[in-house]
């Protein structure tokens, strides 16, 4: 018996449905995959935020030297905080005596403020000179040009910032020059505007100056970086 013929239309019916359904089910799976690399795109950006990078050291003839750090600041800035030189030097001491930095020696902060304290006109003397009080081959030199902790004239608004020229001298080389020299600022909060009953001034302090002690440390030594670091 004869199976009875299809007339056009109905074929050309069928040949429509088909061609939807697999035209729908493209687009499910362009959307799914949409989404899947969404999804990786947000784990890979969870991933990277969770980790750290490696930066090398800008200055990198400090491994196997000795070493004393010596900070240097105006009038101004030692009348408005007297024992600010003696954190930084003593911060950035701390952190240059890490095995990681790779010294052979460092003179202890303490020892150097005490210089300080005994020779009143040190800053007169040169580079080459205060090497040699040491005996060391290398001074970090900080020179300090401007350290606040409030937004100029509102002394009720936190606006931290800190700002020092950054020096390497290298002795036994007959300059007074630095061998390497870089400007460093930082700043605290991240977030303007911020007052003072929302943060204390300890806070500001403490975060500000770790900001600039990792800042010039920093250029010393290859250290690892959080990927989220704000500054």
């Amino acid at each position: 018996m004869m199976k009875p013929k299809r007339c056009k239309s109905e074929v050309f019916s069928r040949v429509g449905k088909v061609a939807s359904i697999a035209l729908a089910g493209l687009g499910m799976l362009t959307v799914s995959g949409c989404n899947i690399i969404a999804a990786g795109g947000i784990v890979g950006h969870a991933i990277h935020e969770a980790g750290s990078t490696k930066v090398e050291a800008e200055y990198k003839r400090l491994r196997g030297e000795t070493v004393a750090v010596v900070v240097y600041m105006d009038q101004y800035l030692r009348a408005n905080d007297p024992r600010l030189a003696n954190r930084l030097t003593n911060a950035v001491t701390r952190v240059l005596s890490q095995p990681a930095v790779g010294l052979a020696g460092i003179v202890p902060g303490s020892l150097v403020l005490e210089f300080q304290y005994s020779r009143p006109a040190w800053p007169t003397w040169s580079y080459q000179e205060i090497a040699d009080e040491f005996t060391v081959s290398r001074l970090v030199v900080i020179d300090l040009y401007e350290y606040r902790l409030h937004e100029p004239g509102n002394r009720y608004v936190w606006d931290g910032r800190a700002a020092a020229r950054v020096g390497v001298f290298e002795s036994g080389t007959g300059s007074n020059e630095f061998a390497y020299r870089k400007d460093v600022v930082v700043r605290f909060p991240d977030q303007m505007g911020m007052l003072e009953n929302e943060i204390s001034r300890n806070a500001v302090m403490a975060n500000l100056e770790q900001r600039l002690v990792d800042r010039i440390t920093w250029l010393m030594y290859d250290h690892e970086v959080p990927n989220t670091l704000k500054y």
